[in-house]
């Protein structure tokens, strides 16, 4: 990628650097967590929205959407939604960081040091405009480490469901459900997996 596009990429349009966030919230290549975003805070939403695209499978009103183009996403969900606060809701749950709190939970309840929750899959999120809810499916793993035999060990897999009501309003009315799969299974060698 070229100077100019990676410009491009990490700065927000003229029409939304009218507010200023904190630097410490803007800092490029900083992956701020969602919940620790203003909800009305436009240029910190869109940069992290750019970064968490990418790795997010999209579904606009039932279509597949590409993710290799995110700030077009980011302009055709403000095209969608009224007022500007609902699309900018949208997007905030168009980021990995609104699951933090969620993750941060489900790893507490762990209650063990030697169990871990990892990445299970891509996080998929569907946003419906006529319903105007926002659907988010992201899939974890709780493992353990068998340090005495050098195995990465799957217990279970889990499922975080989020349902969000568009509304402007924040959080305030998430719904979140998680769903267990006993899976047993051994994983041979650590490549591709990252303790989060």
């Amino acid at each position: 990628m070229n100077d100019a596009v990676a410009n491009t990429a990490r700065t927000a349009p003229a029409s939304l650097q009218r507010l200023r966030p904190p630097p410490e919230l803007t800092e490029p290549g900083t992956d701020v967590p969602a919940a620790a975003l203003p909800d009305e805070d436009p240029e910190a939403i869109y940069k992290q929205f750019l970064l968490d695209v990418p790795r997010i499978d999209v579904t606009l009103n039932g279509v597949a959407v590409t993710s290799n183009n995110p700030t077009l996403l980011f302009f055709e969900i403000f095209e969608l939604f009224r007022p500007r606060r609902v699309a900018l809701d949208a997007c905030r749950y168009l980021t990995q960081g609104v699951l933090a709190l969620h993750f941060a939970r489900a790893y507490a309840e762990l209650g063990d040091e030697r169990f871990h929750l990892v990445d299970g899959g891509r996080q998929a999120v569907a946003i419906d405009a006529e319903e105007r809810t926002v659907s988010i499916r992201k899939p974890f793993n709780v493992v353990v480490v068998d340090e005495a035999v050098g195995e990465l060990r799957i217990l279970s897999s889990r499922t975080l469901r989020v349902v969000k009501r568009l509304d402007g309003h924040g959080g305030d009315d998430e719904k979140a459900t998680w769903t267990t799969t006993a899976s047993p299974q051994i994983v041979e060698g650590e490549e591709g997996w990252m303790l989060v």
